[in-house]
């Protein structure tokens, strides 16, 4: 999903605040994602 935290050179130079700001991304994606999830399941199981 974020190839930049799992990429040790990106963490070894980046600014502490930009990986912080990388990993609150990340963490607000995925749970949009699920929160999609969610609904579409909702969805399928409506019909």
């Amino acid at each position: 999903m974020n190839r930049k935290l799992s990429n040790a050179d990106f963490l070894a130079r980046a600014p502490a605040e930009v990986v912080a700001k990388e990993r609150e991304n990340q963490r607000t994606l995925q749970e949009t994602q699920e929160k999609l999830r969610r609904h579409l399941t909702m969805l399928r199981d409506e019909r």
